[in-house]
């Protein structure tokens, strides 16, 4: 631990977040405790990760507001770059969800308050794509609470072209469904965020769960959340139903617009006796009562919308896994942690455009003569035999828009990578849906050799190296991956494999 950053006195790590650790310091200038945020040296690697993080101070340091988190100075010291904030007491809001230590108005509360933070971000051109309970922080002065915004980590101001297209940030449970389709989210995506959350502050659950990223995102994007108990609704306006669809709407155009609507319609649910209009059946038609006090637009009927391209993909694969989400079938039940998307992700070549996918037969190549650790053939395990892989259907592959393949790409990759030490060979499986889905990702190709290599299956790694070199691929693209630069360089050693000119 450092023991000092800049002119800051560090007295002890409060966390460790995606892209690094929080202190808590002294500002010896004037006796202030703040929280400095810094960046691990590992995810600084590269201009785009250093301008990620010069960006988040930037854009957070220009926002002062009661509703959010102060940033008082950006630097770099030692190597490591850092930002010194506001420290507050209090408690996040996902430790609140946890204990259940909120009333429905309170959280009601909380959220608006949200709300009246993120309209001032969002009218200052930046967008926090990052909504989540751990990023709200809730103080409290004897029965007043007050909540703030923090870690506008993946923030994006409006006109930025820092962040590749396609390439999706932010926790997936509450992501959006146009920012899983497109890697493009804007302010109403951060209200779909707010819809989560209150979802789950009133029913104790989240509205999209699922074991794996895949089902996450498809529930997301195609399904409505399941019917709230009325016992969960007591105390609060009947007209919270239509809040709740509304804030959750799959097409942003028919959500709140701004989070100045949605922080008004969340205070006004908080009343009982206020209704936005008659009964459930009202609603339904979407007919106002002229005599309501705030009358809300009509919500649209709860229904499937159509099918977008990744609806379809995912769609295919439930047919295919016998009526349960085939993300099951070919990357187990592992829960994905919090964080959702590995950085592994950002190294995906998102400039590239898709490919047919190679159905160019695999070159012979007859097995290394040793095994790289010196074991001798006898001893080297057998290659298993080829069997029928579970592949994405080629067909409804060929409907989907490159920043949906990119995406469906990348998230399945990343589950892939979390099994890779457990289970090579679900591993294996997934990273090539994921190649299927996107043929010109490097990454996945190279996460691939570097498994076979490393479980023996030599045979295999040179129809993947020649389907890459097909795709545009050279070997030095996939260098930028470090599993599959340290399994070429033990190869090295070895020569079993097929020079440069033969891949």
């Amino acid at each position: 631990m450092f023991e000092k950053l800049g002119r800051f006195q560090i007295k002890r790590l409060l966390g460790q977040g995606a892209m690094g650790e929080v202190y808590l310091a002294l500002d010896p200038t004037i006796g202030r405790e703040v929280a400095i945020k810094t960046i691990l040296p590992t995810a600084a690697q590269g201009p785009e990760a250093k301008a990620r993080f010069e960006r988040e101070a930037r854009a957070a340091g220009a926002l002062n507001h009661p509703h959010l988190v102060t940033i008082y100075e950006f630097g770099e010291d030692q190597g490591v770059l850092y930002i010194a904030m506001e420290y507050l007491e209090g408690q996040d809001l996902e430790e609140l969800f946890r204990q259940r230590m909120l009333s429905p108005r309170e959280a009601l509360e909380v959220l608006a308050q949200a709300c009246d933070g993120l309209n001032f971000a969002h009218r200052h051109g930046i967008v926090h794509r990052d909504i989540k309970p751990a990023n709200v922080r809730v103080t409290r002065d004897g029965k007043r609470l007050h909540a703030k915004v923090m870690d506008f980590g993946v923030a994006r101001i409006s006109n930025s072209d820092m962040t590749a297209t396609g390439m999706v940030m932010g926790t997936v449970s509450y992501m959006a469904p146009e920012y899983i389709r497109t890697g493009k989210p804007d302010s109403r995506s951060d209200l779909f965020a707010i819809g989560v959350m209150l979802y789950e502050a009133l029913s104790g659950r989240k509205p999209f769960a699922g074991d794996t990223t895949p089902t996450i995102l498809y529930k997301i994007v195609n399904e409505a959340p399941e019917a709230l108990d009325a016992r969960a609704l007591q105390g609060l306006s009947p007209a919270i139903r239509r809040v709740l669809d509304r804030a959750l709407a799959k097409d942003p155009e028919a959500r709140f617009q701004t989070a100045e609507d949605l922080a008004r319609a969340l205070r006004a649910v908080q009343d009982p006796t206020w209704r936005g209009d008659a009964e459930e059946a009202t609603s339904y038609l979407g007919v106002e009562v002229p005599t309501a006090p705030m009358p809300l637009p009509a919500a649209p009927h709860p229904r499937h919308r159509s099918r977008t391209a990744l609806a379809i993909g995912l769609g295919c694969l439930a047919l295919l896994a016998g009526g349960s989400y085939a993300a099951h079938r070919f990357l187990g039940t592992r829960r994905i942690p919090s964080k959702g998307i590995t950085p592994a992700m950002n190294e995906a070549s998102a400039a590239s455009t898709a490919h047919p996918v190679s159905t160019m037969p695999p070159k012979a190549v007859h097995p290394p003569p040793e095994s790289p650790q010196g074991t001798p053939p006898s001893r080297i395990a057998p290659t298993p035999p080829p069997r029928e892989e579970p592949q994405f259907a080629p067909e409804a592959l060929r409907r989907m828009d490159v920043p949906e393949r990119k995406s469906l790409s990348n998230l399945t990759m990343s589950e892939a990578i979390q099994l890779a030490d457990k289970d090579p060979t679900r591993a294996l499986e997934g990273l090539r849906n994921a190649i299927s889905a996107n043929p010109t990702n490097p990454n996945a190709y190279a996460w691939t050799i570097a498994l076979l290599y490393e479980n023996g299956r030599y045979s295999e790694i040179p129809p993947v190296f020649a389907k890459a070199r097909q795709h545009g691929i050279s070997r030095t693209q996939m260098n930028a991956n470090l599993r599959f630069r340290m399994a070429m360089n033990r190869e090295a050693l070895n020569h079993s494999l097929p020079g440069e000119g033969d891949q």
